[in-house]
C-alpha cells in the first residue's frame, strides 16, 4: 500500500503539555486560553501551565509536503465549545502548525472511534501513542500504524519514511 496521506494524533504525540511546574503531564484540552508564545516550542495558557511541541516534529512535517497529504485525528475535543475555540486548534494555529494540515481534521470527543474516521478515509500512514488506538487500527486495510512510543524524536523519522 503506498500512503497518500499522513494522519497525527495530537496529545502525547506531537506535543506534551504539563500542569504549572509540577510536571504533571495533562491534555491540551485542559489548557486555558488565552496562549502565549514563549519560544517557537513552549505556549503558555493564563494559568502557568505549558504545552511543549516536541522537539524537530515542525520540521519533520515541512519535509512531508507535497509527499503526502496532512491531517490530524485526536479525540482532545471538549463538549460545548466551538471547534475554533477548542484548545487543540488554538495552540495548532498559536504554533503555527494549523494551515500545515491540508487534508482531513477531526477532533472527536474521547469516547469516539478514531477507527471509525480512518475507515474512510484513502491510505495512510497513522502515528499516535496510544495502544487503544494503534491496535484497532493496524486491522484496516488502507492504514499503516506507527506507535509513537516506538521512536526517539522525529528528525530519526525522516529515514523510517522513506520505506513508504
Amino acid at each position: 500500500m503506498k500512503a497518500k496521506a499522513v494522519i497525527f494524533d495530537l496529545d502525547k504525540t506531537i506535543w506534551n503539555c504539563y500542569k504549572n511546574h509540577s510536571g504533571e503531564q495533562i491534555w491540551a484540552k485542559q489548557m486555558e486560553p488565552p496562549f502565549k508564545l514563549i519560544s517557537l516550542r513552549c505556549i503558555e495558557d493564563s494559568k502557568g501551565q505549558r504545552c511543549f511541541l516536541q522537539y524537530r516534529f515542525k520540521d519533520f512535517l515541512i519535509s512531508l509536503i507535497g509527499i503526502y497529504k496532512l491531517g490530524f485525528l485526536s479525540v482532545g475535543a471538549m463538549k460545548d465549545i466551538s471547534y475554533e475555540d477548542q484548545p487543540s486548534i488554538l495552540l495548532l494555529k498559536k504554533f503555527c502548525l494549523y494551515d500545515y494540515f491540508d487534508y482531513e481534521k477531526h477532533l472527536l470527543w474521547k469516547d469516539e472511534d478514531k477507527c471509525e474516521r480512518l475507515k474512510s478515509m484513502s491510505s495512510c500512514i497513522f502515528i499516535d501513542d496510544d495502544m487503544k488506538h494503534t491496535v484497532p487500527a493496524e486491522k484496516l486495510d488502507n492504514v499503516s500504524v506507527i506507535n509513537r512510543n516506538s521512536f526517539k524524536n522525529w528528525e530519526s523519522m525522516k529515514d523510517v519514511f522513506k520505506k513508504y
